[in-house]
């Protein structure tokens, strides 16, 4: 009998996986896709079936990185089958300071922070002896650990329908993993006649606020959108500080107004878009001198429940506009006030406009002819291998104003990647239905095996790779892009078709953990090892059975 199916207990198969410093953007991450494949190959059904173990490339990585699935064939010669959905890589251990060697040891970190002293509830944690600590032991190689045991128990039951583990690096960085699978799921499931029944994602439930007790599983998944800001200012000598203006203080007009804007958040059944947040911002200078600087951007996070990218654009626009004209305002008071009420000229102090992407593509090219977009393009080649995509928007954005200096001051606003798009059952057809009601069923089913309580939530908001497996609208959202999205196309590009073809009802049941990408990431040990298992085998039972036959 093989260590796998020698009933080995979950919490040495979560040592096994969390000992793999899989962390993302580097060579590491093919270490874990290798020992998944090395945990699949010790069952004998795959030791018979070694040809049901796939290795899916990412085309044109640098790191050669790949997903790995892996299929269960029912004997029930049924097309119906369920995904199990993981990601295998990890944020990075920088957080864990002087404790960084044990980071991707479970047993030692968490006997580590017994001497620890941390605030309230980290310690009431440490003390209560029931949660297990390190990197990766929550987000997510808890969700994989338990999807492998499902596999691996489905396999020995005999499920009633075929099972297609799909488990991807890269999803704390771009999602390259599930994004170079989607295509790769269409083949198979064309070549093997089959029909997906519903898609679970195993990323961690955690809790919506302090002290909540409640486990969740999720009908959806948050989307996301990043907006990049640029504000090309008019550079002026620090003595003559009114005589230019500064695109950093248009730039901290724009944040003041949008940073936790609660008129961005989206509600819907009393759950909350997290409110929008800058993740980058900076200016144009390389070393400092007494010059004002040229430009400053900001990228900003904004998430997503129903709203689509040009509705967020607007939004954007609109508090840029008010922005634009406070900043006017200002500028004209001191400037009359630093010069004693002095007449201003209109062509001094003038007020910023608001330009999108295709506003000042369309102008460059009616001004310098088809060398406008040659250059951009020459540019763009020799800096997309030194810069993360988000670099790369900055840059490129920073090229394209510098052809409008005579245009100065104004606002710019563009979009750089990625994308999420929001997903969830009840926005989608009928197939989405069935899988819903499926849900409610299993959240019912499971009061008579578990003392927990389950609720179940529209959308997980730690975003995740689900956001990939179902779409409306592709045709749309490529038009939103190529007008908004200067890396689109280009270097950033997702499969929006094949998405809308795959066309995949998401649900997300996993184990439950506190403080992901923390270095306090914990995960609670019991929910693991003893109800979310039941949790997911339930899922797989009701989502197995046709739907005359109801729940058993």
């Amino acid at each position: 009998m093989s260590n796998v199916e020698a009933k080995s207990s979950l919490f040495e198969l979560l040592q096994r996986l969390v000992a793999v410093p899989s962390i993302t953007n580097t060579t590491s991450e093919n270490d874990m896709g290798n020992k998944i494949i090395n945990i699949l190959n010790e069952h004998s059904y795959f030791q018979d079936n070694p040809n049901n173990i796939y290795k899916i490339n990412i085309e044109n990585d640098n790191l050669n990185r790949f997903s790995v699935a892996a299929y269960y064939a029912s004997p029930n010669k049924t097309s119906k089958t369920i995904i199990l959905l993981s990601h295998y890589d990890v944020v990075g251990i920088d957080d864990f300071g002087i404790a960084k060697d044990l980071a991707f040891d479970i047993e030692n970190y968490t006997k580590s922070l017994k001497s620890a002293d941390f605030q309230s509830e980290i310690q009431l944690d440490i003390n209560s002896q029931e949660y297990l600590f390190g990197r990766g032991v929550m987000d997510m190689k808890a969700g994989l650990a338990l999807q492998l045991n499902a596999l691996f128990e489905s396999i020995k039951d005999n499920l009633q329908c075929n099972l297609l583990l799909l488990s991807t690096p890269d999803e704390e960085t771009s999602s390259k993993g599930v994004l170079s699978s989607i295509s790769w799921l269409n083949e198979f499931k064309k070549t093997f006649q089959l029909e997906y029944e519903v898609c679970i994602c195993s990323e961690p439930n955690f809790s919506s606020f302090p002290g909540e007790r409640e486990k969740h599983i999720y009908s959806g998944s948050i989307g996301k959108i990043l907006p990049l800001i640029t504000c090309v200012g008019k550079e002026t000598h620090v003595g003559e500080s009114l005589e230019g203006l500064n695109p950093n203080w248009m730039l901290s007009e724009v944040i003041t107004r949008l940073e936790c804007s609660t008129d961005l958040m989206e509600e819907i059944d009393g759950e909350k878009t997290p409110p929008p947040t800058c993740l980058k911002i900076g200016d144009s200078k390389l070393f400092y001198d007494v010059q004002t600087p040229k430009m400053a951007y900001a990228l900003y996070n904004v998430l997503l429940f129903q709203k689509d990218p040009e509705e967020i654009l607007e939004s954007f626009k609109k508090i840029i506009n008010e922005s634009s004209n406070n900043i006017h305002n200002k500028w004209k008071r001191y400037f009359q006030v630093f010069n004693s009420g002095q007449n201003i000229s209109g062509e001094l102090i003038q007020k910023p406009k608001v330009y999108s992407y295709s506003d000042l593509v369309k102008q460059g090219q009616e001004k310098y002819g088809e060398d406008f977009l040659t250059d951009l393009t020459v540019f763009m080649k020799s800096a997309e291998k030194e810069n993360s995509l988000q670099e790369l928007s900055i840059l490129y954005i920073q090229k394209l104003c510098s052809y409008f200096n005579h245009l100065a001051p104004f606002y710019l606003i563009t979009l750089a990647p990625p994308f999420y798009p929001a997903v969830n059952l009840r926005n989608g057809g009928d197939s989405f239905n069935h899988a819903y009601n499926k849900l409610l069923n299993i959240i019912e089913e499971f009061k008579h095996v578990s003392n927990e309580t389950i609720k179940l939530k529209e959308y997980f908001t730690g975003l995740s790779d689900v956001s990939y497996f179902s779409m409306r609208n592709a045709e749309e959202y490529d038009r939103i892009f190529g007008k908004n999205m200067p890396l689109w196309k280009k270097n950033y590009d997702l499969p929006l078709f094949e998405i809308e073809s795959l066309n995949v009802p998401t649900v997300n049941i996993g184990p439950y953990g506190k403080d992901a990408h923390k270095s306090t990431e914990r995960l609670h040990r019991s929910y693991f090892e003893n109800d979310a298992p039941k949790l997911l085998r339930l899922a797989l039972e009701v989502y197995s059975k046709e739907e005359e036959d109801g729940i058993s």
